[in-house]
């Protein structure tokens, strides 16, 4: 296993270690995973965050995301207020797969500073970060696993929650480390996944 894979199963692990509770706290509140696709303008909202969409943004980069300092009242952890801001030319579902890791900047990083996304950047530790929580917003776990036991393809089921395949493959991934509903202990569930 070399650095990069090793860091990014760390990564896998800790995120399910510590994150997890918060995002499945504000899912729960915000009933974001009762269907799905799962629809992002609440959260942005919740997050008193602008979005700026069809941007012209410099060549390969999807989406950035500056917010200010202070929290939403009665939450130590959730910004006050913010701006994302798209690319033009994305597709559907790479809209959304950009929106979701966005929320996960603006969620877990503390930084006055624009997040700016690049295709195929996760280089460091925030942009993975921001990957995981963009892959279990974007992705429910309970969803994933549903689409694929009624016997859809990895591409049908990323198709269904309008995410990327590389989402949904970070998801799958991320419920595979952590034996998510057992998974690991039937085979057969995960069976052609990817």
């Amino acid at each position: 296993m070399n650095k990069g894979q090793l860091m990014h199963e760390k990564a896998l692990i800790k995120f399910h270690e510590t994150v997890k509770e918060d995002c499945d706290l504000i899912i729960a509140g915000m009933g974001l995973h009762a269907s799905y696709p799962v629809w992002l303008p609440p959260m942005y909202d919740f997050l008193n965050t602008r979005i700026y969409y069809e941007m012209k943004l410099p060549e390969g980069t999807d989406g950035l995301s500056i917010k200010r300092k202070g929290f939403a009242p009665g939450f130590t952890d959730v910004p006050s207020a913010g701006i994302a801001v798209f690319a033009k030319g994305l597709s559907h579902c790479q809209l959304r797969t950009t929106m979701f890791h966005e929320l996960g900047h603006l969620l877990y990083h503390q930084s006055e500073l624009p997040h700016t996304c690049v295709r195929g950047g996760r280089n460091n530790r925030h942009e993975l970060e921001a990957d995981l929580i963009g892959a279990y917003f974007g992705a429910p776990g309970q969803a994933v696993l549903e689409l694929f036991t009624q016997g859809y393809t990895a591409p049908q089921v990323a198709g269904i929650l309008e995410v990327s395949d590389e989402l949904l493959a970070l998801r799958c991934e991320m419920m595979s480390v952590n034996n998510e509903f057992g998974i690991r202990e039937n085979p057969l569930l995960i069976k052609g996944w990817f």
